[in-house]
């Protein structure tokens, strides 16, 4: 399997563009479902659960994502996961039981699994071996534009056909996606020769020099998660008019900064850039926590911004790096396995909080795990730098 040596090339850019739309496609229920959840009868916990639950079934099919499409035909794989992805969104039109609502969730979820990781592995085979970062880094970008632009999107929909209507659009640009797959020619990975028989266990699901960077980016999708699904509620209870333009904000602070936060990763190393999005981003949940005015809001896109935009894409960079070619489907599923665990506690656990606390102690929640997550990264820092002075 030839690579590139171009980075801005027609399949790179198909793949990432599909991969942005994978993920907005996921984005456009964030604030719908829990709206659509409350409108049925539902308290915020329940809606929470409903708009957190792809992740739990996400989170049990991710280790096997990575096996899957390291060890079978990818492309398969990935027509397969699109298409129960459209027909399970399909399918929450059709009834208003939460238990019956949740399963489809969870079927969503588990497809969702396979596709991502899928759009991901086939993107990273477009990429110049010169270029890893660089161009995992846009991949990354795309998924955080899309968590920027899904979410009013998706309200915008909803509000001008509703919410079932939606989930039959979602459905049909799921179908779409499909259309497009089909036509795009995707390589075999390449399996390294071997006469030995390789027994399947716990390597053949979970790529250990990965779970790091699945552990750091469980606070970015948690903080993620929650606002996404939750700040257009928060401002209706703060009357708090024009939220969505803090959608638009975010989106267009982060295309600006990511250039920027991709130059220092390259020049600096990762501390450069991920020390400073937890910072940024913990500041901004805990300003939410307490804005009631739509200038407090807009600061928070800004700071959100440059700690998503850089966050998240900066640690799918340093996992594609931490390992070789052959166990970059495991890594990726290792990698996403973090986002899952991060996305569905942040609506689940989130939502539990704001219905108990009110929002204001959801988002310091948010902000407590963004701490959390800055002290281990600083932890294992040191023990790295300990571990390579031990070696000299």
């Amino acid at each position: 399997m030839s690579r590139p040596t171009k980075l801005w090339n027609a399949k790179y850019l198909t793949f990432i563009a599909l991969q942005t739309l994978n993920f907005a496609l996921l984005y456009f229920t964030f604030p719908v479902i829990p709206k659509y959840s409350v409108s049925l009868g539902y308290d915020l916990a329940q809606a929470g659960v409903l708009a957190g639950g792809f992740a739990i079934a996400s989170l049990v099919a991710r280790p096997i994502t990575g096996f899957c499409i390291d060890n079978f035909d990818r492309k398969k794989v990935l027509l397969i996961a699109i298409t129960i992805c459209g027909l399970s969104t399909a399918a929450l039109s059709l009834t208003s039981n939460l238990w019956i609502l949740l399963v489809f969730r969870l079927i969503y979820g588990a497809a969702f699994a396979f596709s991502s990781t899928t759009l991901f592995s086939c993107g990273t085979d477009c990429i110049p071996e010169n270029k890893t970062a660089e161009g995992v880094g846009y991949f990354g970008l795309g998924i955080a534009v899309s968590a920027a632009i899904g979410p009013p999107i998706g309200l915008w929909l909803n509000n001008l056909v509703g919410a079932r209507i939606l989930f039959y659009i979602m459905a049909g640009l799921s179908i779409l996606t499909v259309v497009i797959i089909m036509f795009v020619p995707i390589d075999k990975i390449d399996k390294p020769t071997s006469t030995t028989k390789q027994k399947l266990g716990v390597n053949s699901f979970i790529e250990k020099k990965a779970i790091i960077f699945a552990v750091l980016v469980i606070p970015f999708a948690f903080s993620n998660g929650f606002i996404n699904s939750f700040i257009t509620m928060t401002a209706e209870e703060r009357n708090i008019s024009g939220i969505s333009i803090f959608f638009t904000v975010f989106a267009i602070a982060m295309m600006a900064l990511k250039p920027l936060s991709g130059k220092m990763q390259d020049k600096f190393g990762l501390s450069s850039v991920l020390i400073p999005a937890f910072i940024c981003t913990g500041i901004a949940s805990g300003i939410i926590s307490v804005a009631t005015s739509l200038t407090l809001m807009i600061i928070s896109a800004l700071l959100l911004a440059f700690g998503q935009g850089a966050g998240q894409p900066s640690l799918q960079s340093a996992t594609i790096s931490s390992v070789e070619k052959a166990r970059q489907g495991v890594a990726i599923g290792t990698y996403y396995l973090g986002l899952d665990i991060g996305n569905g506690i942040g609506n689940i656990a989130g939502g539990t909080v704001a219905d108990t606390l009110g929002y204001r102690g959801a988002y310091q929640l948010c902000a407590a795990t963004l701490i959390a997550g800055l002290i281990i990264y600083i932890i294992y820092g040191i023990i790295r730098k300990r571990r390579a002075h031990s070696e000299q």
